[in-house]
């Protein structure tokens, strides 16, 4: 998403707007406890559930353009959200928007398999790790040459169903593929396709290839001749994490170097100078801008890292203040709750950024201790669920005149990422693998049981409906007490089973 209150298309904002409703989040009239505290429209579990739904089997009929644009170069048709990245909200394309007929596939895609992937692992849905796939082969298939400078790369964005365009022009973003790169590892795990490992691993090899001797990148650079476009950016932490992640899986330190020196650049410069731009694909050339989405997911990474947690703390917390001061709103009537704007150059506040937000608060609460952030966070992802729509589409935001895919995927992302915060916010009575730290393969869910495999071993965690009679690893009884193989906790006040476990097939039955 990006600035769509300037340039060429103004005039289509202006009259799309007025028939939008006057409050920021949702008609629906806030609700309040007795304390004043703001509560959910409707529960996070319904917002998961709709929100997927309407994805995985309403979005087809849904979606009213020329579906003869959406097929691919054999023919084959393709959902709307592989091209379009937004559309009018009730399934239009827009006729006259400068960024009608774009899409953002290197984030935006990575960010849908990943939703996908996370809504598979809790629902077992095989059709939503279908849509994944379909998703990873496109981009595999639509990379840069390999014989490129910057080859194996996805395109971060496709203008009229071709690579480049827009703001892009004849280049290509050097952060959004280590995203991209991230989410091909994560289906790897949960498919055990080599091809997606594959894919993986080349987007990191031409990531430390092309490596300033600092440790950073170039934001927009042409991926055949190495021609910069726009020199910086201080979206790092994702060449930072698919390092590390390939590093873990594959035992070896291959890439730690170029790890190291990605980190330290963070560190020294945007950590420093709160110099956060460089982020949108639709934003170009604009040094006064300021984001905030790298910058909550370098928090997230420093407090999940081993590295020193006095000081990772200090610099979360430092950079949430900068965050705060400058991102943070209370719409009117929804008070408490606090949203998060998406940047300066577009100063909405969002449902997706306002959940990418709340999920870092839980990371801070669950480190630190501090309560306000627990409470910060749960009113936080109270206040989204509000951009529910009856058609079940998830808005960013009511005032809003486009409908984006991506704000619709990364806030359901987040409301599953936060059940695993909390899981005693996840419903009662049912069984979901709320977590994998390795990634689940093979999921489904019965009546008094849940099978899944990982290919390397795992912590997870799950809420169970059943009481737990028996848990197997490859056919071997965990006993609860830690062994070679394994070892579980269950909580029987909130129904949450611990399991850690090495690599292998998972049964968990009761009765």
């Amino acid at each position: 998403m990006g600035k769509i209150f300037k340039g060429a298309y103004v005039l289509t904002v202006i009259i799309s707007a007025c028939s939008f409703h006057s409050v920021l989040f949702g008609q629906q009239t806030p609700k309040h406890d007795s304390n004043g505290k703001l509560l959910p429209f409707v529960s996070y579990q319904e917002v998961i559930k709709r929100g997927m739904n309407f994805i995985l089997y309403e979005h087809d009929k849904w979606f009213k353009g020329d579906k003869e644009l959406l097929k691919d170069e054999n023919g084959k048709a393709l959902p709307a959200y592989v091209l379009y990245a937004n559309l009018q909200r009730n399934g239009e394309p827009f006729t006259a928007s400068i960024d009608r007929f774009v899409s953002y596939p290197a984030f935006h895609h990575a960010a849908y398999i990943s939703t996908f992937l996370k809504y598979y692992e809790y629902s077992g849905d095989p059709e939503a790790l279908a849509k994944a796939r379909l998703l990873a082969d496109w981009n595999i298939a639509h990379s840069t040459p390999k014989e490129w400078a910057y080859g194996n790369l996805p395109y971060s964005t496709y203008y009229q169903g071709k690579p480049g365009g827009f703001q892009d022009g004849n280049t290509i973003m050097t952060d959004k593929p280590a995203i991209m790169g991230s989410a091909y590892l994560s289906l790897y795990k949960a498919t055990g396709d080599k091809r997606y490992l594959n894919a993986s691993e080349q987007i990191a090899l031409t990531l430390a290839k092309n490596q300033f001797p600092e440790g950073n990148w170039p934001f927009r650079v042409n991926p055949q001749t190495k021609e910069v476009k726009e020199l910086y950016t201080s979206s790092t932490i994702y060449a930072v994490q698919l390092f590390e992640q390939l590093d873990s899986f594959n035992h070896n330190d291959h890439f730690k170097k170029n790890r190291d020196k990605a980190f330290n650049w963070i560190m020294q410069h945007p950590a420093k100078d709160l110099k956060w731009l460089g982020f949108y694909e639709d934003i170009a050339n604009d040094t006064t801008n300021r984001t905030n989405y790298d910058c909550m997911d370098f928090i997230r990474y420093l407090l999940a890292s081993k590295h020193d947690k006095k000081a990772s703390i200090s610099t979360a917390l430092r950079l949430n203040n900068f965050i705060e001061k400058t991102f943070i709103d209370k719409p009117k009537g929804f008070e408490p709750a606090e949203g998060i704007r998406e940047q300066i150059a577009c100063f909405e506040t969002m449902g997706d950024h306002s959940a990418h937000w709340a999920a870092m608060l839980a990371d801070l609460y669950h480190l630190t201790g501090d309560k306000s952030y627990r409470d910060r966070s749960i009113q936080t992802m109270n206040l989204v669920t509000y951009q529910l729509e009856p058609s079940n589409i998830i808005l960013l935001s009511d005032t809003y005149p486009q409908w984006w895919y991506s704000g619709h995927f990364i806030t359901i992302y987040y409301f599953l990422d936060f059940l695993n915060s909390f899981p005693e916010f996840a419903p009662k009575g049912e069984t979901h693998l709320l977590n994998s730290t390795c990634g689940a393969k093979d999921v489904k869910y019965g009546n008094n049981s849940l099978y899944y495999s990982t290919v390397q071993k795992s912590e997870d965690r799950i809420k169970l409906a059943f009481i737990n009679k028996k848990i197997t690893l490859n056919g071997k009884v965990l006993a609860q007490r830690k062994s070679n193989e394994g070892e579980w906790t269950y909580n029987e006040k909130t129904k949450i089973l611990v399991l850690k476990h090495e690599k292998g097939f998972v049964q968990i039955t009761g009765k």
